[in-house]
């Protein structure tokens, strides 16, 4: 295979769009699964996922922004966020199943990520495009949506600074502790997030 190719080893196949996105950041997962953040490296990646670098760093111009992609496919898609009827029981459900996705690398993956932001101020940037692009339009957006048009929330009270809220305390649980327990996260959004939202409860409509 020569760099750059996205061919396969294995018979004449091609993978192209999101097809050899999904195997690249798949490849990447296991990778900081095996070695960290401290061990990543994009050359790594690329042979694991059978395609050339060159491939890789069209997409992404640096390790730190192929995790950051990576950290983003963890998360679910807008219609696979939870739709219990309530707010409360929605993000206490998107929090336990994000802390169970991530955190095999959450401490590893935030301690590298602050160490590269500190470095390089572009980064933040991208870092704050995808925390808008994750939370805000993905997983705690819609879930707000929903109980803003259930009437258990007011639409002034959504920054996106509340949007993140709960997510950014659970990292810090994680960077911290290692750990988001069921109790911590019960926590967050029962001591923190709903008051700071003004939550009013379950409705008639809920």
């Amino acid at each position: 295979m020569t760099e750059g190719s996205d061919e396969l080893t294995e018979p004449a196949k091609r993978r192209r769009g999101k097809e050899l996105e999904a195997a690249i950041l798949a490849a990447a997962w296991e990778e900081l699964l095996e070695v960290g953040y401290s061990g990543f490296h994009i050359e790594n990646v690329a042979a694991r996922a059978q395609t050339g670098k060159a491939v890789l760093y069209r997409r992404w111009s640096s390790r730190a922004e192929l995790v950051l992609a990576v950290v983003s496919s963890r998360a679910p898609d807008k219609d696979e966020v939870p739709n219990t009827g309530d707010l409360r029981t929605d993000v206490i459900a998107l929090m336990t199943w994000m802390a169970g996705r991530l955190l095999p690398v959450g401490r590893d993956v935030t301690l590298g990520l602050v160490s590269e932001v500190y470095r390089n101020p572009e980064l933040s940037e991208r870092l704050r495009a995808l925390i808008v692009e994750t939370f805000q339009h993905r997983t705690m957006g819609p879930i707000i949506d929903r109980a803003v048009e259930r009437g258990q929330v007011d639409r002034d009270r959504v920054t996106l600074r509340v949007v993140t809220l709960p997510i950014d305390l659970m990292r810090n649980d994680m960077l911290l502790y290692g750990t988001a327990s069921e109790d911590s996260i019960t926590e967050i959004v029962d001591q923190i997030f709903l008051p700071v939202i003004g939550y009013r409860g379950r409705t008639d409509a809920g």
